[in-house]
């Protein structure tokens, strides 16, 4: 599949604009973007070379106040087509910080912003005969929700990005011209890793950019596969350390997630760059 138009969701923040970079350094490959903050587009523009600026567009759309059918229609519009959809939108939250109803509810229509607009954009493209890869950006506890054995924490989360996940699944295997892509990386450097360290003590992280370059590879792989999954994380995140609940798991989480494999489950060395700790603020 010649993939050359690419949209993204969530593509402003730190894993979103590592993406987009990453992405840009592929000469024929155009990109477009959505959130709520043109600001944080204006930031982003102004990191990228003259040639890839030409190739990037974002647009301001608010999937709580725009249908994703609309949003669909929008960004398919800019480059008259999308040969894949990147979902990195998401809220993260641990569940004592949902204290009411309005704030599970706000998580949760986030989130399944990306499931929804999946829909809608594989409807948009398969229905004009074209063919679509569906990438999603999840997470070790998007797997956990997989396994049914969510971890306790943040089961709110885990939960809507893992139906992301199924529902994607289940549009490949409903539609012939659709594959799915899925990378589900550990703890990310960032606000959300301080927190976590914050929570548990001292954590092992990959940064954007690397975790963005692997999602990027795996994403281009050529396979008529309709599931590939990976899990791309630090050999000492807390999920695969002694205490962690997948120690020596691989050959069970490979038996249960659909298009996973052993080689795909890539932990990578605590070597000051790949991955490198964050340390528990007092």
């Amino acid at each position: 599949m010649n993939i050359q138009k690419i949209f993204i969701t969530g593509g402003t923040g730190d894993l979103g604009a590592a993406l987009v970079k990453e992405l840009l350094k592929k000469p024929d490959t155009h990109v477009v973007t959505n959130g709520r903050d043109q600001s944080k587009a204006d930031a982003l523009i102004e990191t990228l070379s003259e040639s890839e600026k030409t190739r990037f567009r974002f647009i301001v759309a608010d999937l709580s106040k725009e249908s994703p059918e609309v949003i669909a229609r929008r960004a398919y519009k800019i480059y008259g087509g999308i040969d894949m959809l990147i979902s990195n939108v998401a809220v993260f939250a641990f569940d004592e910080e949902l204290v009411d109803e309005e704030k599970k509810s706000r998580l949760y229509e986030t989130n399944m912003g990306g499931l929804n607009l999946a829909q809608a954009i594989a409807d948009l493209v398969t229905e004009k005969g074209e063919p679509l890869i569906l990438c999603d950006i999840g997470s070790t506890s998007v797997i956990a929700d997989m396994l049914e054995n969510p971890f306790p924490d943040t089961f709110h989360y885990g939960k809507t990005k893992a139906d992301v996940v199924r529902h994607s699944i289940k549009l490949a295997h409903a539609h012939p011209r659709v594959l799915f892509r899925a990378i589900h990386p550990g703890s990310i450097t960032g606000k959300i890793a301080q927190q976590i360290a914050n929570k548990y003590g001292d954590t092992y992280v990959t940064s954007p950019e690397i975790t963005a370059d692997a999602a990027i590879e795996l994403f281009f792989t050529e396979s008529e596969e309709k599931v590939i999954q990976e899990i791309f994380t630090s050999e000492q995140y807390f999920a695969w350390s002694e205490s962690g609940s997948w120690f020596n798991q691989e050959a069970d989480l490979v038996e249960k997630i659909e298009g996973l494999t052993l080689e795909r489950i890539v932990k990578i060395p605590v070597d000051g760059i790949k991955s490198f700790k964050v340390e528990r603020v007092n």
